[in-house]
């Protein structure tokens, strides 16, 4: 390539393409990066050094607080590597999860219950509602309580949302065993957002205890929770351990 032609390409005039060679003068940095253009390479800057270097090498400069911090391509590459490996152990400690799931469907498939129901939950602006949608075998808990099936659905308030901790329900659990259910009620949005993007189902057994004038009926509470559906949805197979009357 001639003088001309380099002068051309860097957009100056030949004496000053004289200048540089000569060592008159020296090259401005914004002229650098063109000079790198033209021979396809890059400048790289070191204190008062500049040395030419392909772009594939070119060194990747991260700024932190006005420092700056050159990070070759090997540590990049390292930090990718643990990002894998720890993607890796996930993906294994989900799939560990995963294998247990025909275990407990199968064991809320094989679930003899006494009675069943159906929940749904929403997130609403106040947090977190539920609603009773159906409630099958109700007259065998009512029996055991004493109550008949018209004082029953007052407490069930079937299809109307209500705050998760405040529905009428929860005055016929009683105090203990309800502390423990509002405990697991607390957890959902946690749970939720660690579960949802992986698996469409969740399961749950806890143990429930209902009170109603002196009456107690102990009972053990298999909950199916459906992530995926909107609203969420819980199916609860329900048996009766014990009753007092």
């Amino acid at each position: 390539m001639t003088i001309q032609q380099w002068a051309d390409q860097l957009g100056v005039h030949r004496n000053q393409v004289h200048r540089w060679l000569k060592g008159n003068t020296e090259i401005r940095n914004s002229n650098l990066s063109e000079v790198g253009k033209v021979i396809g390479k890059k400048p790289s800057f070191n204190d008062d050094d500049v040395t030419w270097v392909d772009i594939e090498d070119l060194p990747i400069i991260v700024k932190n607080d006005n420092t700056d911090m050159s990070l070759d391509a090997s540590y990049i590459i390292n930090l990718q590597k643990e990002k894998i490996e720890t993607l890796n152990q996930e993906i294994e400690q989900l799939k560990k999860y995963l294998e247990t799931r025909p275990i407990e469907r199968s064991s809320f498939e094989e679930v003899h219950s006494d009675f069943e129901s159906i929940v749904h939950i929403k997130f609403g602006l106040n947090g977190l509602k539920r609603k009773m949608v159906q409630w099958d075998g109700y007259e065998t808990l009512g029996s055991h309580l004493g109550l008949d099936t018209n004082k029953l659905t007052e407490y069930f308030d079937m299809d109307v949302w209500h705050p998760i901790l405040e529905h009428p329900i929860d005055q016929l659990i009683d105090k203990k065993s309800l502390e423990v259910l509002k405990e697991k009620v607390r957890t959902l949005p946690t749970i939720l957002d660690t579960l949802k993007l992986f698996v469409g189902e969740h399961y749950i057994k806890i143990p429930v205890i209902y009170r109603y004038n002196g009456k107690k009926v102990i009972t053990f509470s298999s909950c199916k929770i459906l992530w995926g559906t909107k609203p969420i949805t819980i199916l609860t197979k329900n048996e009766i351990i014990n009753f007092e009357s």
